[in-house]
């Protein structure tokens, strides 16, 4: 019994934060081993139920705020320290590159939604050149499409870059010294 409930611990694990998992993972199943009462079978129940909703809850307080997401997501955005290991997770994580495109895919469609809604033939006088609906529209189209050609392993090694991660994901110590005038400064090792 004591294995199989292990085993259900350790699977309720994967719904705590990836980093949480890997400095937290062995520390959280063994106070759990040892609370347990083998004899009990809805104790046992209940506390994997509570260790999926802590796993959950720690998740979500992790996360950063809808505005630094939507700015993260969609325009490439460093997030707050504070989210720095949220970042790590999402750019190491399974299926990134479907989360990546879900989110250009919104952007595009909140382009171009606006554009088909427009009159059939409106002239538009951009920068000098007058444009009907469908020019516009193709422009777009060009545009949309050159923004989200597959580029996921150089996106998200520079995104891994611009939240100080290597690209393995372990972090980036930086060195400080001062210089001949007396500044601090830092520089990465």
């Amino acid at each position: 019994m004591s294995d199989r409930h292990e085993h259900r611990l350790r699977r309720a694990l994967r719904y705590y934060p990836r980093h949480y998992r890997e400095r937290h993972g062995e520390e959280i199943v063994a106070t759990a081993l040892e609370l347990a009462d083998p004899a009990d079978p809805a104790s046992l129940r209940t506390q994997y139920r509570d260790l999926v909703r802590a796993g959950l809850a720690t998740r979500w307080r992790e996360r950063p705020p809808m505005g630094r997401w939507l700015l993260y997501r969609l325009f490439d955005v460093r997030v707050p320290f504070r989210y720095r290991m949220w970042a790590r997770d999402d750019l190491l994580g399974r299926r990134y590159w479907l989360r990546r495109g879900v989110s250009l895919l919104a952007l595009h469609l909140a382009v171009a939604v606006p554009l088909c809604l427009l009159p059939p033939r409106p002239t538009v006088d951009l920068f000098g050149l007058s444009m009907d609906r469908t020019a516009i529209m193709a422009t777009v189209a060009l545009l949309l499409v050159l923004t989200s050609l597959p580029t996921t392993g150089r996106y998200r090694r520079r995104m891994l870059d611009k939240h100080d991660f290597h690209h393995d994901g372990t972090p980036v110590r930086w060195r400080t010294y001062q210089d001949e005038q007396g500044r601090m400064r830092a520089v990465r090792d």
